[in-house]
């Protein structure tokens, strides 16, 4: 879509506009706008796109897609009024795939599906011309306009697929329908939307199954036994991870994958990270079924490298952080609490650990079990957030030293005061704690 007139716009939205402009890009955020731009007016919970059309004309819009109860008038910006601001975005992207037609594989999973995506588009580039949504850009909004931006007509899109809401999925798998959908695992994510609990979860992940496309799916081993996957028999499903037909084999220092007859020969990993190389695992199982040869998915392991914030280990002043702040769920806080690496001889291991989000009534049992196995992995344990209580109980029942933050000053103060040469410190947090932020006044 980009490169079309407005008039050009306006029609593949049905409806009509006289101007000639030329598109030049898109954005949602009067922030992101630059000259040539069209401004999607999306009213939010918090904000309404409408309040900003004046800031997006200054900053070069030349159009916007406004809602049809919108009166009022921009002078120099062209208005296009719509029904429903976010499924024309929506219809956009979906008639850009459609003339692109790339092959798509949709990605999703309640943990790890950047990494296996970033994982993905490694092994992947060498043999293909690549289109991903960048970094975490799976949302309603996002997700459309990274195929707005696309400029060359790509081979392969790696789509990942995030979602809070039933239905979510859907609407993207609606835009970019899954020639190979990859679901990397199914457990407690948003599950203060979904009070039937990871079932009801898994209902929605099994969407990226939905559009008749797709008829070819890698399922992580676990997460192929909730019947939302397993009644779709109209699809070719591929299990994989321990105890399935595609799985790691580990001897010594090396690992080698067999997938049904066929077998890689041995590679070493630039990780350790259980879950990091399970994600690894989904990425190269994918590659293979794509037709790159075991020798070129070897050949670009050292290319591997965890995405920004995700277990990605920083080493300072002889300190090694684990930089892990992304997001939290309590599964991926398992695995972080079990990956950790050791501190040097007679050091200690901290965890730096802020509340998870959007547990529902999950949040009292699943904050607790982490302050158990807390307690069994690390020396010290520093928290924030109120719903932190049952975790750091839990953890105070092994005699160990705790504190709990009441804001980020504290906790950075508390552990200023702990960390020491040689010692390992996790820090790890819901997104909307922004933790990164602590770790950068640290290092």
């Amino acid at each position: 879509m980009l490169g079309k007139s407005v008039i050009e716009i306006a029609q593949h939205l049905g409806t009509h506009h006289s101007s000639t402009h030329v598109v030049k890009g898109y954005a949602v955020d009067s922030r992101q706008v630059f000259p040539g731009f069209v401004f999607f007016a999306l009213r939010g919970q918090k904000v309404d796109g409408h309040d900003f059309l004046l800031q997006a004309k200054e900053r070069g819009a030349i159009c916007a897609i406004v809602d049809k109860r919108y009166q009022g008038t921009v002078e120099g910006l062209d208005l296009i009024a719509v029904d429903d601001v976010l499924s024309c975005l929506h219809t956009l992207a979906r008639k850009k795939i459609r003339e692109f037609h790339p092959r798509c594989i949709g990605i999703t999973g309640s943990m790890g599906k950047t990494t296996t995506k970033e994982f993905l588009s490694t092994l992947l580039s060498g043999s293909f011309h690549i289109e991903k949504t960048e970094g975490n850009a799976n949302s309603q909004t996002h997700f459309p306009l990274q195929v707005l931006s696309w400029q060359k007509h790509p081979e392969i899109f790696l789509a990942e697929m995030g979602m809070s809401q039933k239905g979510e999925i859907s609407r993207l798998v609606s835009i970019a329908p899954p020639d190979i959908s990859l679901v990397t695992n199914v457990t407690l994510a948003h599950a203060a939307n979904f009070p039937r609990g990871v079932e009801e979860i898994a209902e929605a992940k099994a969407e990226i199954l939905s559009h008749p496309h797709t008829k070819r799916a890698f399922i992580e081993r676990k997460a192929s036994g909730f019947p939302a996957f397993q009644q779709r028999k109209d699809i070719e499903i591929t299990c994989y991870g321990e105890g399935s037909d595609v799985y790691l084999i580990c001897t010594g220092s090396t690992w080698s994958i067999r997938m049904y007859q066929d077998q890689s020969p041995a590679f070493s990993l630039p990780f350790t990270a259980t879950h990091l190389v399970n994600n690894f695992l989904s990425a190269a199982v994918v590659a293979r079924d794509l037709g790159v040869s075991w020798e070129e998915i070897i050949s670009r392991i050292p290319l591997l490298q965890p995405y920004q914030m995700r277990f990605e280990v920083i080493q300072r002043d002889g300190i090694t952080y684990i930089n892990d702040c992304y997001n939290a769920i309590p599964d991926a806080v398992r695995a972080a609490l079990c990956n950790l690496p050791a501190p040097k001889s007679g050091r200690k291991t901290i965890a730096v650990l802020g509340q998870m989000g959007e547990l529902g009534r999950f949040s009292h049992q699943e904050h607790a079990s982490i302050g158990a196995l807390a307690s069994q992995r690390v020396d010290v344990l520093l928290s924030l957030g109120e719903d932190t209580v049952p975790m750091t109980e839990q953890f105070a029942l092994s005699g160990k030293r705790w504190q709990r933050a009441q804001d980020i000053e504290e906790l950075r103060s508390l552990l200023r005061q702990e960390v020491c040469e040689g010692d390992v410190v996790l820090i790890k947090g819901s997104h909307t704690l922004k933790l990164w932020k602590l770790l950068e006044a640290v290092v």
